[in-house]
């Protein structure tokens, strides 16, 4: 009853304020007519529009709701809302419609004049009235009382158009319609509310009325630099009132690296944060957010595929991240996930797979950087093989994710330098024992004299016979090391994990191609005193030169690597002199 009571109220109310003219009653001859106009009666379905335009009210329907269309919203009468009112049940509101119509058929006064005709009168007669003083008057001419009553009036004006207006919009973008609602119409209100000149690169208009109510509009913005993906900012909303920003209890934490406006009514306030997170309006709402933000993905791709891969490169980290938060999402997104490959296109997983499968089935090769590992990456070029490129930071826990998901194809994601299997060549199937005994020798031979011109003991060596003859050394990290090495990295804070990894090194190997000149001068020059001291220096050379492929060098190394390198040419210069 206190519902029915509120939702008449609200009508009410907007007929009080609205000043109504004369009271009415139904026009003559519609009195007869009340029984079969009543068998079109108003449903929730109505559209709000029909009853205010239906002649049994004459030109008053219009104020059966608030004059001012900011302080209601919806298309019919079951999705009519007020402003301050935060539950409108619509069956009350279709039953006090249809009572007023009833009243009008049947000859009662439905709208009542609020002003005596005296008062009418005085008020028109005050509109046209000058004010001056006796002495004023006496002087007075016609034309010059008409020109000070168009000053009054033109003051009047003014006043008017200084009185103080709402700071807020009253019906703002999210409560619309998306069909109501432009391109230009988002992207203004996207550069007002959240200070971007960018424009967005695609938005979704929620609007849920059932079984909970919902709306909101989420922008993926365009990522300038990498720290853009930390300034999300999703503003939570209760019937059009400001609650917080990027509330994690009741958005979905992926969605916080978005920018956009949820408006939830039905969302409890009167609870703790912590109690939220279990509630089942949350619960449903979350869940109704992914499916959206899933079927706009699903829909860009399938519709719009160039304007898709276009968007990748700034919503990549966002879809990555969701995955691996919400699997509801990457259950939804999974096929259209994508890889930025070296070869400049954009394959997904299940294409990158079936495209490479005769070259290295099941795998997954990566780079991080592709300026540093830029020799890693030609290799491949040159052998007709292609790397994803996965340089966010993202990226990293996102590798054992993709990995986890894929288990039933026992799925590998490795980095390029991590193994050289797809570049080496094949070696004959029958090969004699002496050659075997001769490359072991050889082999031993190098790792004695690089440890020893890097004073490094437990440096791993391997002399191999890569495809690419201009490619003289490389390291390799194997995936498992790479691994270990950067969740280290990332626990570095916590003293427990740094003592129990303190004496983990990384699993690093130098391999030589021996298909290489360099490296078949100091093949001829191991072992000989003369050439000790000119195969130490390009031996260490030779090491830094692969590091520097393989990950940046210290300050130390670098100052090192400067100054061997300057002594090299002047041994150069000599030499030729």
């Amino acid at each position: 009853m206190i519902s029915k009571v509120l939702t008449a109220g609200a009508l009410v109310l907007a007929l009080a304020l609205s000043g109504c003219g004369e009271g009415h009653t139904v026009p003559s001859g519609q009195e007869e007519q009340g029984g079969a106009a009543m068998e079109t009666e108003f449903t929730v379905d109505t559209p709000i529009q029909t009853v205010m335009d239906d002649p049994v009210f004459d030109d008053y329907g219009r104020l059966l709701f608030p004059v001012d269309t900011g302080y209601w919203s919806g298309e019919t009468l079951g999705d009519l809302r007020l402003t301050y009112y935060s539950h409108i049940d619509p069956d009350e509101t279709v039953e006090i419609v249809n009572t007023l119509k009833e009243r009008a058929l049947a000859g009662k006064t439905i709208f009542y004049d609020i002003y005596t005709e005296e008062e009418k009168a005085a008020a028109k007669k005050a509109e046209n009235t000058v004010h001056v003083s006796p002495e004023e008057a006496a002087k007075l001419t016609t034309e010059g009382a008409m020109d000070l009553l168009q000053e009054q009036q033109d003051a009047a004006e003014e006043a008017k158009a200084e009185e103080p207006k709402p700071l807020n919009d009253t019906n703002p973008l999210w409560q619309r319609k998306p069909s109501e609602c432009t391109d230009e119409d988002y992207k203004a209100f996207y550069h007002q509310v959240f200070n971007d000149l960018n424009d967005p690169l695609f938005w979704i208009h929620l609007n849920m009325d059932y079984p909970f109510r919902l709306k909101g509009i989420l922008y993926f913005p365009k990522l300038v630099e990498q720290m853009d993906m930390m300034d999300g900012e999703v503003k939570l909303y209760c019937n059009q009132v400001y609650i917080a920003d990027n509330v994690k209890e009741v958005v979905p934490e992926f969605l916080l690296l978005l920018k956009g406006i949820l408006d939830c009514p039905d969302m409890p306030l009167n609870v703790s944060r912590s109690a939220l997170q279990n509630d089942g309006y949350v619960e449903k709402m979350n869940a109704y957010i992914t499916k959206k933000v899933a079927d706009k993905l699903n829909q860009l791709f399938k519709t719009d595929r160039p304007a898709f891969e276009g968007f990748w490169d700034d919503i990549n980290i966002f879809i990555k991240y969701g995955c691996m938060k919400e699997e509801k999402l990457y259950d939804k997104v999974k096929d259209i996930l994508l890889l930025k490959t070296t070869d400049g296109v954009y394959e997904t997983v299940a294409e990158y797979l079936e495209k490479n499968k005769e070259k290295h089935e099941n795998v997954i090769y990566f780079a991080t950087d592709t300026n540093q590992q830029a020799q890693y990456i030609r290799l491949f070029k040159e052998q007709g093989l292609e790397a994803a490129i996965m340089d966010t930071p993202v990226d990293k826990p996102f590798v054992s994710f993709l990995e986890y998901k894929n288990q039933d194809i026992k799925l590998k994601v490795q980095r390029v330098d991590a193994d050289i299997d797809s570049l080496q060549e094949k070696e004959d199937a029958e090969i004699s024992e002496a050659k075997k005994q001769a490359d072991e020798f050889e082999a031993n031979q190098m790792q004695e004299l690089f440890r020893a011109a890097v004073a490094n003991e437990k440096l791993n060596v391997k002399l191999e016979a890569l495809k690419a003859e201009k490619v003289s050394a490389m390291i390799l990290l194997s995936e498992e090391s790479r691994r270990m090495m950067e969740m280290m990295e990332a626990y570095a804070n916590n003293e427990e994990f740094k003592a129990m990894f303190a004496n983990m090194k990384p699993d690093e190997t130098l391999v030589l191609n021996k298909n290489n000149k360099l490296v078949k001068a100091l093949l001829s020059m191991a072992g000989k005193e003369e050439k000790k001291e000119d195969a130490t220096l390009l031996c260490h050379q030779l090491y830094d030169l692969a590091l520097m492929s393989h990950r940046p060098l210290t300050s130390e190394e670098m100052t090192a690597f400067i100054d061997r390198s300057n002594l090299l040419l002047e041994k150069l210069t000599a030499f030729e002199a």
